[in-house]
């Protein structure tokens, strides 16, 4: 395969490798209490492939192209920074970087969807994709309220007085737990929280979740019909 079809086809392609970089992370992340010393890097090698694929899949404006462009140098920076240092400000920052960059990346792609006037698999696997960094987004806001107010969740303890789940760990294993079943509306109910913002961030989740799926998949309906309806491209137009 030549460089240009090679390119046309990661073009073609863009949310579906988004996506299938987002689906291993997810796979890794499960592992990653098993690797050691070795976890801080896969992670920062994952995040910068997300951040990589999310910054080539919507680049569709030079202005555009120039903001994702910027937040990804800031939030790859910050996570080789990280890799190298125990400070827990350079975490604090990576949360905040982030967070930022996965909001102007949700509001892209949702912007793609919506400009879109028929279904195909693109379509689909970015509407996957944003439902899916709604859930990273709020674990991301979890771990940074966790770290400025310590009491602001509740979490399990064991017989012994053990703490089974806690939102301090790098990984962000039960931030994420936490927050794709409060996303789902499972609400399992074993991490509680306490403070006010705890709690409206995550009756935000909850109310975010529910909306998405309810107007996208309304809008992704709506276009099949639309499509399956209007007449096809190569029927000659009726006269005036």
């Amino acid at each position: 395969m030549s460089p240009w079809k090679e390119i046309d086809f990661m073009q073609r392609a863009r949310f579906r490798i988004l996506l299938a970089s987002l689906a291993l992370l997810l796979v890794a992340l499960p592992v990653t209490p098993y690797l050691g010393e070795a976890t801080r890097v896969l992670l920062a090698v994952l995040y910068c492939l997300i951040f990589a694929s999310a910054t080539f899949a919507v680049s569709e404006g030079p202005r555009t192209a120039t903001v994702m462009r910027s937040l990804f140098a800031i939030a790859v920076g910050i996570q080789l920074f990280h890799v190298f240092g125990e400070s827990g400000f350079v975490l604090w920052l990576s949360r905040v970087c982030t967070v930022l960059f996965l909001l102007a990346l949700v509001f892209l792609i949702l912007r793609h969807v919506y400009k879109e006037t028929r279904v195909n698999s693109e379509t689909i696997c970015a509407a996957l994709t944003a439902y899916l960094l709604l859930g990273f987004i709020w674990a991301n806001t979890y771990s940074l309220i966790d770290r400025i107010d310590p009491s602001a969740f509740d979490f399990p303890v064991s017989a012994e007085g053990g703490v089974l789940r806690t939102f301090s760990s790098e990984t962000l294993l039960d931030e994420l737990y936490f927050s794709f079943v409060t996303l789902t509306t499972l609400g399992y109910g074993e991490i509680t929280p306490l403070s006010p913002t705890a709690s409206m961030l995550v009756i935000s989740e909850a109310i975010a979740g529910q909306f998405f799926l309810a107007v996208l998949i309304a809008r992704l309906i709506g276009l099949q019909i639309a499509h399956k309806t209007s007449p096809r491209d190569d029927e000659t137009p009726l006269g005036p």
